[in-house]
């Protein structure tokens, strides 16, 4: 509470950890570090909306990932003294924070192929090619970081992927088979109202 950032409060917790008195209260501790940069990291991701934000990864990616070794830490720890619910949580939240980063490197791809596409289009005398096709790459990239796991950045890279086939190599049915999809993912996130996005 007295720390004004995530890795003042995480340098503060790792000095007391030498401190602690028991093997259980450092396990505990461990997960609490974890758990707060977990939240910390993701309580900004989601709006009232239910939408996250384009450009919201760029915290994930370079916080989330510190989560994984002090879990796996409480994780051994907690084995160690047979708590078993407290190795459940560690693992639950684990895989709560690779998900997270999934969908943190899927936004990227996202919009890293968004800027490639607009350089193609508009920073070359003629249509560059190549940076087209290294944005369908980036979108492509997103929809396999998102399978399965992020519904709303999938449809949104099948919906660029429909964008460029229609508008820039102008192919009706390579556009309809992302739209197609990117229609069918929409229908699984209702009753989420995505009317205009």
């Amino acid at each position: 509470d007295r720390c004004t950032t995530i890795q003042a409060a995480v340098a503060l917790q790792r000095r007391i950890y030498a401190r602690l008195p028991t093997q259980a209260l450092c396990v505990r501790c461990r997960y609490d570090e974890a758990e707060g940069i977990f939240v910390a990291c993701t309580r900004e991701v989601v709006q009232a909306s239910g939408l996250r934000p384009v450009g919201s990864y760029k915290e994930v990616l370079s916080k989330l990932p510190d989560c994984k070794m002090p879990l796996l830490e409480a994780a051994a720890g907690a084995a160690k003294l047979g708590d078993v619910a407290k190795v459940d949580a560690c693992n639950s939240l684990l895989a709560s924070v690779e998900v997270e980063i999934c969908v943190a490197t899927a936004s990227q791809a996202i919009e890293t192929g968004d800027q490639v596409l607009r350089s193609a289009l508009h920073n070359f005398e003629s249509l560059n090619m190549a940076g087209v096709w290294d944005a369908i790459d980036w979108y492509h990239e997103a929809i396999v970081q998102t399978k399965e796991r992020d519904i709303e950045n999938e449809a949104r890279a099948n919906s660029h992927l429909g964008a460029v086939y229609k508008d820039v190599l102008k192919s009706k049915s390579g556009a309809k088979k992302y739209f197609s999809r990117c229609m069918e993912l929409a229908k699984a996130l209702m009753p989420r109202n995505l009317h205009g996005v």
